[in-house]
């Protein structure tokens, strides 16, 4: 019996996956104006200058995929002012992701922190806008802007906002195919927990997915009922001149290199089994380097498997992830 690449992807023999893996079906994106339902409203996406339109659909035929980064990934959120536990989302302020780049020489170890104000994550076809609140950050100065902190007001003296909680933690890869209209994917696969929990459900995390990701330009005018009060990121000239006067443009590490950056992220239809062979066995031994690495941590025997483990961070508030408070 020949068992399928889906098939195989969940049964966890990544040699054998890689092995199998056959090109996915090939779909070229109309280049007509479309509008996008952003996570604070909506944008316009001009022709053929934001990544292809829709919601994942296959790489062009031929086109080449290449992973331009990988990492581990986190996902936290903050409840509200003065909630020292969180029983629901009705409980929560606002939420996180946190990348790590692996590739130290490239990165220097830093973190990016990114800022989701939707709170919610965009579950499958869904849209969300994120904002980069910390482009390098070294892990303690991750823990500390997610720590408990308190702030004095006018009208009610002194407000205590509660530290960050855990969600769960993964590994991800983005991709970037670059013929015809660029695209940048943002593809992930949680390892802790190791099933999916009630808490990812109510975010609208999905336990393994992928996300087409944009930068905005700055420059233009932001979409109706997608303006953040936050300064515009201050891209050098030969990284402003890549948007082309559009609106957006394919998102590229350079530009979570700035502080500020807003991110389009919008959820595909199609699941890491459709990936490319690059970045499909990148993720799949990111995954297994990853529950290594937890494994030795559990065992008191430290691994070299992802080097650049966030070492404690998910630690932050607790252990939390699995159930609401």
């Amino acid at each position: 019996m020949v068992e399928t690449r889906a098939h195989k992807y969940q049964s966890g023999d990544a040699a054998t996956r890689s092995a199998t893996h056959k090109a996915a079906p090939k779909g070229a994106a109309a280049g007509k104006s479309e509008t996008v339902a952003g996570g604070l409203g909506t944008a316009k996406r001009e022709p053929a200058a934001a990544p292809a339109p829709g919601h994942g659909a296959a790489q062009p035929a031929g086109a080449a995929t290449d992973t331009i980064e990988q990492g581990l990934i986190y996902f936290f959120f903050r409840p509200k002012v003065e909630h020292e536990t969180a029983q629901g989302m009705a409980d929560v302020q606002r939420a996180y992701v946190v990348l790590r780049p692996t590739d130290e020489a490239l990165h220097g170890a830093r973190c990016r922190l990114l800022l989701v104000p939707r709170k919610t994550f965009a579950g499958a076809g869904g849209r969300l806008l994120a904002l980069v609140q910390e482009p390098a950050a070294t892990v303690a100065e991750v823990r500390a802007h997610l720590a408990a902190s308190t702030y004095e007001t006018k009208s009610l003296g002194e407000r205590h906002l509660p530290p960050a909680r855990p969600i769960c933690e993964g590994v991800y890869v983005l991709s970037r195919t670059a013929q015809g209209a660029a695209r940048t994917e943002l593809s992930y696969k949680i390892t802790v927990p190791a099933q999916p929990s009630a808490v990812e459900r109510d975010f609208a995390i999905e336990h393994a997915g992928r996300f087409v990701v944009s930068a905005r330009n700055p420059l233009n005018e932001p979409p109706a009922g997608m303006a953040m009060a936050m300064p515009a990121p201050h891209y050098p000239s030969a990284l402003q001149d890549k948007f082309n006067n559009h609106r957006w443009t394919a998102l590229t590490p350079e530009h979570l290199g700035y502080k500020n950056t807003q991110v389009l992220f919008i959820a595909t239809k199609h699941g890491l089994d459709a990936l490319a062979d690059e970045p499909y066995a990148d993720i799949l031994r990111l995954d297994n380097e990853n529950h290594s690495r937890l494994a030795s941590e559990a065992a008191a025997a430290p691994s070299p498997g992802v080097a650049a483990a966030l070492d404690g961070l998910t630690a932050v508030g607790g252990a939390g992830g699995s159930t609401w408070d």
